[in-house]
C-alpha cells in the first residue's frame, strides 16, 4: 500500500510505476488539492477544524493528522507493508510522515519513506527536511530520500517539472528496489 502525504506526497504517490494490486491512499489538509484526484481514495486531514485547510502551522498539521488517525488506520488497514511517500520540506508532508511512522511501528505494520528533500533554492525547507530525515531515521525505520537539489545540477537547465518526473522515476525504483530485497529477507 502506498499512502502519499500532503502535497507533493500526493502528487508524486499518483506518478510512482506500481504494480497493478498496489493501493493508493492520499491525505492532506488541503481539500482543494485533494479535489483534482478523483481515482483515488482521498483522506481530508483534520476535516472538522476548518483551520487544518490552511495548516501552516506544525502544530496545527500534528493535531489534524492525530484528529484523522481513526480514518486513516481504516485505510491502511494491515498491509504487508506501508510505503509513505513525501516531499519533505513543507508542513502538511513533514509533521504527517513522523506522527503515522510511529503510529504505524507501533502497529507492526513494516514502514518505508519515501521522500525527496527540497531544490536548492527553497532554502529555510532544506534545513526542516534535514531535520526530518534525522527525526525518521530515530524510529529505525527506513527512509528513501532523493535530494532534489542533486538532481538539479545532475539534470542541468531542464524544467523542474522534468527534474521532479525523474526524481519520482528514482524514487520508485528505490522503494522497488527497497522492497525486493526485504522479500528476499523474509
Amino acid at each position: 500500500m502506498i499512502l502519499g502525504l500532503g502535497g507533493a506526497g500526493s502528487s508524486m504517490a499518483t506518478q510512482m510505476y506500481v504494480p497493478l494490486n498496489t493501493e493508493i491512499v492520499l491525505a492532506n489538509t488541503d481539500v482543494k488539492a485533494l479535489s483534482k484526484y478523483e481515482n483515488f481514495q482521498c483522506i481530508a486531514l483534520g476535516a472538522t477544524n476548518g483551520a487544518a485547510q490552511r495548516a501552516f502551522n506544525p502544530s496545527i498539521v500534528r493535531k489534524a493528522v492525530e484528529e484523522s488517525l481513526p480514518e486513516l488506520e481504516a485505510a491502511i488497514g494491515k498491509p504487508e507493508c506501508l510505503i509513505l511517500v513525501v516531499g519533505l520540506g513543507g508542513v502538511t508532508g513533514t509533521v504527517s510522515a513522523a506522527v503515522l511512522a510511529k503510529r504505524m511501528k507501533e502497529r507492526s505494520i513494516p514502514v518505508v519513506v519515501a521522500a525527496t528533500a527540497p531544490f536548492s533554492i527553497e532554502g529555510e525547507r532544506r534545513r526542516i527536511a534535514q531535520q526530518a530525515v534525522q527525526d525518521l531515521n530515530s524510529l529505525d525505520l527506513p527512509t528513501l530520500v532523493v535530494d532534489l537539489a542533486d538532481f538539479e545540477k545532475s539534470h542541468g537547465d531542464k524544467p523542474m517539472v522534468d527534474v521532479f518526473r525523474n526524481a519520482v522515476q528514482t524514487l520508485t525504483q528505490m522503494v522497488q528496489s527497497h522492497v525486493n530485497e526485504a522479500e528476499l529477507h523474509v
